[in-house]
């Protein structure tokens, strides 16, 4: 299987529940699936819940792209974090698909940890996870939070 192939099966996969793109946050990317559920939740606090889950994908990457992107994941977790209308959370999946990941870089991905919370009127969550998809070795690394994600990724030969 090539990269381009790898594309593909995941376009095909995250299009059976995620709209699928190249967009996120008017900036490019290879992929990008998205998945937004408003839903209505009971209980002693009656309203609506929005859960919103985003998963950029970008293939070829050396490591310095890696790093700035990662640096950059809180500001993309936070863009959308609070609305006023409605509790909400929002979890980035942010996927990188190399061809031999450095083992410096990978010790950074496992230490990388950010989440944000809020609870005044309404409540606000919002995570980011990092996943590094070793395409030679077929192997897949990630963060903490990153690891319930890992299997969606696996390399099928």
């Amino acid at each position: 299987m090539t990269q381009d192939e790898y594309k593909e099966f995941l376009k095909r996969q995250f299009s059976q529940d995620y709209s699928v793109g190249n967009f996120y946050l008017a900036k490019k990317y290879d992929l990008v699936a998205q998945s937004v559920q408003d839903e209505n939740f009971s209980g002693k606090r009656h309203g609506n819940f929005l859960n919103s889950v985003v998963y950029i994908v970008s293939f070829d990457c050396d490591k310095k792209f890696v790093r700035k992107e990662i640096d950059t994941l809180p500001q993309i977790a936070l863009s959308g974090f609070r609305n006023p209308a409605k509790d909400k959370t929002t979890t980035i999946v942010r996927v990188f698909v190399m061809d031999e990941i450095p083992f410096d870089l990978i010790q950074e991905v496992r230490a990388f940890k950010f989440s944000r919370s809020e609870f005044s009127p309404r409540r606000s969550y919002t995570e980011a996870r990092v996943l590094l998809v070793d395409f030679l070795n077929n192997e897949i690394y990630a963060n903490l939070a990153g690891e319930e994600n890992a299997q969606e990724f696996k390399i099928k030969n």
